[in-house]
This record gives structure tokens, C-alpha cells and sequence, in this order.
């Protein structure tokens, strides 16, 4: 099964500060994670 992208661009935060570890790890199997670049 392919999985659907998410482009993701939690700057300034995390993903890890966004979501619970229990539903990161429930995003990353259901879902390809793309993450923006830092910004600086």
C-alpha cells in the first residue's frame, strides 16, 4: 500500500513537541512524512 504524503513545517516547534509519542508513531505508519527544512 502506498502511503499518502504530509508536508509538514512545524517550525519553530518539533513534530515530537506537536503530538503525543503514541500518535507520531500512528502518523508515521499511516502517513509519509515530509518535514521543511529549518529555518535560521
Amino acid at each position: 500500500m502506498i502511503k499518502p504524503i504530509v508536508i509538514s513545517d512545524p517550525y519553530p516547534r518539533t513534530l515530537n513537541l506537536i503530538f503525543t509519542k503514541t500518535k507520531l508513531k500512528e502518523l508515521k505508519t499511516k502517513y509519509k512524512i515530509i518535514v521543511a527544512p529549518k529555518k535560521k
